[in-house]
């Protein structure tokens, strides 16, 4: 659903792991994708917090 409903925000790449994020109705979706691989290592959810305080700080390390 969140690739087909979910409005991509931006992703930052750390290594050969992207992160992206996602807004999708009223709560986020962070995508951890390993691009050596070609694979979704991840996939998670939440509303806010500590969590989306890690994405508010680009281009700071995650």
């Amino acid at each position: 659903m969140v690739f087909t409903k979910g409005q991509f925000l931006y992703s930052i790449k750390y290594g050969t792991i992207t992160y992206i994020l996602y807004s999708l109705s009223k709560f986020w979706v962070k995508v951890l994708y390993d691009n050596r691989i070609n694979k979704i290592l991840e996939i998670g959810s939440f509303v806010g917090g500590d969590t989306l305080n890690r994405y508010s700080n680009v281009p700071n390390k995650i």
